[in-house]
């Protein structure tokens, strides 16, 4: 599936709308997003990178930072000093940001 690039300002706007926005951390200045991962090893320079599920832990995290992911959406922040998106519901934000960023 092709993806539009949108801005993080824009993703964080759209989350906010739809109610499950918490909290911002280290965003100072406006990039783009040009992919969404879940899984470290396809995580890609300037992509949003997802922390969910039971079996998640903080090293998936570093490992898809190393590999260039810029920002990471998650229901709690970890102190990496990464630019990070705090949601109310991981699962229910992550369907709503593919949608976002894939539609014109």
């Amino acid at each position: 599936m092709e993806q539009n690039y949108k801005n993080i300002y824009a993703i964080i706007a759209f989350l906010g709308r739809e109610g499950l926005l918490e909290q911002i951390y280290n965003v100072h200045e406006d990039f783009f997003i040009y992919s969404i991962a879940d899984d470290p090893e396809d995580a890609k320079p300037k992509g949003l990178f997802i922390c969910e599920g039971s079996d998640f832990r903080a090293e998936y995290l570093d490992e898809a930072i190393n590999s260039g992911a810029c920002c990471y959406i998650s229901e709690q922040k970890y102190e990496n000093g990464t630019p990070a998106i705090i949601v109310n519901d991981i699962g229910e934000a992550v369907r709503k940001v593919r949608e976002f960023v894939t539609e014109s």
